[in-house]
């Protein structure tokens, strides 16, 4: 049948969205659909410098589908979709004075003195094709073929002040194709599927790292670094994982299933970085007419990275309502170069007086990290089903785990850094272990009325991450030289909380509006989580300590979902929280490492929002 939604919203912050979608059927075999977003908001802050909204909101986005079912063994599905966002810049909260002009903190964290201005925009496009046909009743062939593209050109202002101390103008753009081919066969002892995957990508970037005010300084006016990575990955792989039934095998009245599998890929990363210093303005790739006073990489390499990862697991079903299993598997993530890698930084490895380009190779390569991951759990019910819960614990071992980062640079040896690199490194190795607890109840019903319902549920995680090696380098105080050492005892995980707690009750009961029968359901959740850090390194201007949020909201819908309507409140305590940061500045925020104000800036999470929906079903 014909179906059409549209669905409106208005809520703080002058937030009006609408989503309108449909479907019709066309003949017996065929159907479409279609739909349309549009999701705006003012900013929650204000760039003092510029007049213009922070943190606000300017999307739209399509999405189109076409089904096609000729036979009842043949299934195809077309879709399409592209997204366009344009959000304004959005600029950090500094939490130190500027070091420099001296500029005060703002007392309102959603609030900027940004000055960068230019282009901010976004475009993703998107295909994908699902094909699948049943060649007999226990063997089913599947092809997924996909497509996706995205063009960004933002502008981010790390000092988040009026001069360009640490202006960066950048490009993104990234496309790849993909294709996966699988093979599934159901049968009565033995499941299993079979396929191949491969994916053709290509992520460019250029941006330029303006850095005007400590161009000033050093008598180089307009000095912007330039930035250009272009990295190709052509990766495949082949996989299997084959299902048995135990318990059927062996006559056993308990239920006991073993699957195997694996997975053998291929990967390989061809790189092109070109760095280039200017002056008197920004690179002409980011549209400037700076002239370049110096080429500090220019780098091609190429590398393939192949690996086997398998997977095995044991379930075992007692009773019908309770599934205890253990599992191991082995994780693979391919290495690469770092776009953003600077040549003319990289050491003399084997001494010998000149850095070879063996070496610089080798500097700007980094190695796959790998993962063994082990797991045990149980999945339970009770009460006829009226109680559910899922207790899981799990230990996985790193090793050469990749680690991102960016430092200031000083290419002349005045003490003044004027430009910077990109670091990836294989740190070394890292345990994670915890556990994670969920249930859910059905906590009663008919409580006060007929009909009514009362339900709670629980998410608990418990995480313990540590780095047991991390080799990075480090500069001796007296003598000045530089060696790698192992200090892990000096880092922690990036956004791995401790404790995360999730828990929220809903109170269901019938309700008539304005003559309609239906649902009333009123909802309350808490989450909490534990000190978060934001860096490998602890910072106590960055890193978020314990906090909770409250959310609530109260929602009808008619019996039939004709009509719906809702009013939701999010972060109703409304609770400043950290979600992300810049950092180039010392630990204790007295001195710069990259431009010349000094960076610790930080990025919050939505302050308290209420919101009115309403929803017509046709």
């Amino acid at each position: 049948e014909p179906a059409l939604s549209i669905e409106g919203s208005y809520g703080s912050y002058n937030q009006a969205d609408l989503i309108v979608s449909a479907e019709t059927p066309i003949g017996d075999t065929f159907a479409i659909g279609a739909s349309a977003a549009t999701f705006n908001r003012d900013g929650f802050g204000t760039n003092r410098n510029l007049g213009e909204d922070n943190y606000n909101k300017e999307l739209l986005a399509f999405r189109a589908s076409a089904e096609w079912t000729p036979t009842d063994r043949f299934f195809a599905r077309i879709t399409a979709d592209y997204l366009e966002d344009d959000s304004n810049t959005r600029a950090g909260h500094r939490l130190i004075p500027g070091l420099f002009s001296g500029a005060p903190v703002l007392d309102d964290v959603f609030d900027s003195r940004s000055g960068i201005q230019g282009p901010n925009n976004a475009e993703q496009f998107g295909a994908s094709l699902l094909l699948e046909y049943d060649i007999s009743t226990d063997l089913q062939f599947k092809s997924i073929t996909a497509y996706r593209e995205d063009d960004n050109f933002t502008q981010i202002d790390f000092e988040a002040l009026p001069a360009e101390d640490l202006d960066v103008p950048a490009i993104y753009e990234n496309e790849q194709f993909t294709q996966e081919f699988q093979l599934a066969y159901t049968g009565e002892r033995m499941s299993g599927i079979a396929g191949f995957y491969y994916i053709d990508a290509n992520a460019f970037n250029a941006f330029d790292v303006v850095l005007a005010t400590t161009g000033d300084l050093i008598g180089l006016p307009g000095l912007t670094a330039l930035t250009e990575g272009d990295v190709d990955t052509e990766s495949w792989s082949i996989f299997a994982d084959v299902s048995f039934d135990l318990a059927t095998y062996f006559g056993m009245d308990t239920g006991l299933e073993l699957s195997i599998g694996g997975r053998y890929t291929s990967d390989e990363r061809t790189s092109s970085v070109l760095r280039q210093n200017f002056i008197l303005g920004n690179s002409p790739q980011l549209g400037g007419t700076g002239v370049p006073i110096a080429t500090t990489s220019d780098f091609q390499g190429s590398e393939e990275f192949t690996e086997f990862t398998p997977r095995v697991s044991l379930a075992w079903k007692p009773v019908d309502t309770q599934n205890i299993y253990v599992s191991y598997s082995q994780g693979f993530k391919g290495g690469g170069f770092d776009p953003r890698g600077l040549t003319t930084a990289a050491p003399d490895f084997d001494g010998d007086g000149t850095v070879s380009d063996d070496e610089i190779f080798e500097f700007m390569k980094f190695d796959p990290e790998f993962v063994d991951t082990y797991e045990a759990g149980i999945k339970s019910s009770f009460a006829d089903n009226r109680i559910s819960t899922s207790l899981a614990y799990f230990y996985s071992d790193y090793t050469d785990i990749q680690v991102l980062g960016s430092v200031g640079v000083d290419t002349d040896g005045d003490g003044i850094s004027d430009t910077f690199a990109g670091v990836t490194t294989n740190a070394g190795k890292a345990v994670v272990k915890g556990l994670e607890f969920e249930a859910s109840a059905l906590l009663g019903y008919d409580v006060a009325v007929d009909g009514d319902s009362l339900s709670a549920a629980l998410a608990l995680g418990l995480i313990d991450a540590d780095y047991k090696e991390f080799i990075a380098p480090v500069v001796d105080p007296v003598t000045g030289a530089t060696s790698l050492q192992d200090v892990s005892d000096e880092r922690v995980f990036q956004n791995t909380p401790e404790t995360t707690v999730h828990v929220n009750m809903q109170y269901q009961r019938p309700a008539a509006l304005v003559g309609n029968a239906g649902m009333l359901s009123i909802i309350g959740a808490w989450s909490f989580r534990t000190e978060t850090n934001q860096f490998e390194t602890t910072s106590a201007f960055l890193d978020e300590g314990s906090y909770s949020l409250y959310d609530a909201s109260i929602v009808w819908k008619r019996l039939d979902g004709k009509y719906e309507l809702g009013l939701y409140g999010r972060n109703l305590a409304d609770k400043e929280y950290k979600v992300s940061g810049y950092n180039f500045a010392s630990p204790d925020g007295t001195s710069s490492t990259l431009g010349l104000e000094g960076v610790l800036n930080a990025f919050y999470g939505n302050p308290r929002t209420l919101t009115l929906t309403a929803r017509v079903n046709f």
